[in-house]
């Protein structure tokens, strides 16, 4: 019998169909395939679990490490992996996902919050959506009620410093398969060799993580430490101040000592009860009534799926409970400030796709008039406009896409970043302007294989078939994104495009994009980006 179930490869792909592959990447052209031929994508991670010590030395595990802004002045790696390798990651993991869950403290205990894996193994989202971070703050809330003091911190750098042999005992004390080493063989390619660090983003690091700091939960119940935890954020509840010290002082020790980890000094705050409940977000406070439009608008869920059947209803009923904000004067007042308020204005740019049309316009033409007030979130705003693209009209297309140019041309900081430009290729392909082209061109030549497999799709998409006739001459030492994105796109370029896909040896992956895509025209590539 195979290790991983095929019923575990499905809800693998479900998954990255309906999410994704990661958070923090912009939707592959490869996830589209796999949509489109989920039983031939499901049969190919069949043979590469059955087989996977023949695929990781013909087909090495591609990845690609690049930065990603956090805060004004910081920055991180994100890494996006091979969707491939990715899938069947994420399956070895749902192969085990209820022995997994059942060895983290229980839910009854209310005191881990982040990324309970589902009961229901046949759904696409593979966490319980009533454990989130809401959770988290307002059982937080309720236990500073009842206490004196509270400990609030996290954990320095939680994905990049968690050690890879951490990862492999904390799964090997509960997979009994040989599923953990081929995991650790796999993080250890995405790390260069290193020993540590979890790719940020996707579900797989989600899971690996918990499992991991499943054991500081443990210690610390096992020591009688009131506490909550959100992934890296903790919050320790005491009755002395003396007791939140050496609770403190008892998980930092724990950290250090099991996991290699340290908490954030800069971040780390002992405060009486009434101070944690005083400065608590008012939104979050249960059974709070929101008075301005600030805290009306923290209240709203702004979460929507367009392909729910009850989509329309849900969108006017979104649309009705965010008619009563003044959503400009909101944006207005956190522009003059001289950094805005993370929170807010991230909850203001998810409102945009169901704000009045006049009023988006507008909204629109000041936030991407202000992108360096706004760098924090810039990602989250291309990710905004990704999505609308197809409902934003013909003028705040030439808005957003105008600002985008603007920045290039400036060789502004805002567009340096490949993930950036990623996001951007995705809004600039739509408009007809030699300007693009021009960009385009430079990002093939100088970008990273993520953002160059991007940008091929991107050029099929708006018709540049000038321009792919003439890289397919020089796809000779490009990666293995860059070529399968040539085959995808060698489908516009007719008995050109074939000859030079039978120049070319394909290997397994190569041959899935290939085929799934041989159905395709020059008018079909704009579903793919």
């Amino acid at each position: 019998m195979p290790e991983i179930h095929k019923k575990n490869i499905k809800r693998a792909a479900q998954n990255v169909i309906s999410f994704g592959d990661t958070d923090v990447f912009p939707y592959s052209f490869e996830n589209v395939l796999i949509r489109r031929n989920t039983d031939g994508f499901v049969e190919l991670i069949e043979r590469l679990s059955n087989s996977f010590d023949e695929y990781i030395k013909s087909n090495p595990p591609q990845f690609e490490n690049i930065l990603s802004p956090v805060g004004y002045n910081g920055y991180r790696w994100i890494t996006q992996i091979d969707p491939y390798w990715n899938a069947f990651m994420l399956s070895g993991l749902l192969r085990h996902a209820v022995e997994l869950e059942n060895a983290r403290t229980p839910t009854t205990e209310r005191s881990v919050h982040s990324y309970r894996l589902s009961a229901d193994q046949t759904t696409d989202d593979l966490f319980e959506k009533e454990w989130n971070w809401r959770s988290f703050m307002q059982e937080s809330y309720a236990r500073a009620s009842q206490h004196a003091y509270v400990v609030t911190t996290d954990i320095s750098e939680f994905y990049r410093r968690i050690y890879h042999h951490r990862v492999e005992n904390s799964l090997e004390r509960v997979c009994k398969t040989n599923i953990p080493d081929k995991i650790i063989e796999l993080l250890s390619a995405f790390s260069l060799g290193t020993s540590y660090g979890l790719p940020i983003g996707g579900p797989a690091s989600r899971i690996m993580a918990e499992i991991v700091i499943n054991q500081v939960d443990h210690l610390l119940n096992a020591r009688g430490i009131n506490f909550c935890r959100f992934v890296d954020d903790f919050h320790i509840f005491a009755n002395s101040e003396e007791d939140a010290y050496r609770c403190l002082q008892q998980l930092t020790e724990l950290l250090i000592i099991n996991q290699g980890l340290n908490l954030q000094k800069s971040k780390t705050r002992v405060m009486t009860g009434a101070e944690f409940i005083g400065t608590f977000p008012s939104h979050l406070v249960p059974g709070a009534t929101a008075q301005s439009d600030r805290e009306r608008l923290f209240t709203i869920d702004l979460n929507y799926d367009p392909y729910s059947p009850t989509a329309e209803t849900d969108y006017e009923t979104l649309k009705q409970s965010l008619s009563g904000i003044d959503f400009l004067s909101l944006l207005d007042e956190e522009l003059h400030k001289s950094q805005v308020h993370t929170p807010t204005v991230s909850k203001l740019i998810r409102a945009l796709r169901a704000v009045d049309g006049t009023v988006r316009e507008q909204a629109i033409k000041t936030l991407v008039g202000n992108v360096p007030l706004l760098y924090p979130v810039f990602s989250q705003l291309l990710i905004m406009l990704n999505s609308m693209r197809d409902d934003l009209t013909e003028n705040e297309t030439k808005i957003v896409c105008d600002a985008i140019l603007k920045m290039v041309s400036d060789k502004s900081y805002l567009m340096a970043l490949d993930v950036h430009r990623a996001y951007a290729v995705r809004l600039l392909y739509r408009l007809p302007d030699y300007r693009v082209d021009s960009v385009f061109t430079d990002w093939l030549a100088n970008g990273c294989s993520a953002l160059k497999r991007d940008v091929i799709i991107g050029f099929a998409a708006r018709g540049g078939w000038d321009h792919l006739s003439d890289f397919k001459n020089r796809t000779a030492g490009q990666t293995a994104w860059v070529k399968r994105a040539m085959i995808a796109a060698s489908y516009g370029l007719g008995d050109e495009g074939k000859h030079w896909r039978n120049d070319n040896i394909l290997n397994d992956f190569d041959r899935f994009v290939r085929d799934t895509s041989s159905n395709f025209d020059a008018s079909s590539y704009g579903d793919l980006i």
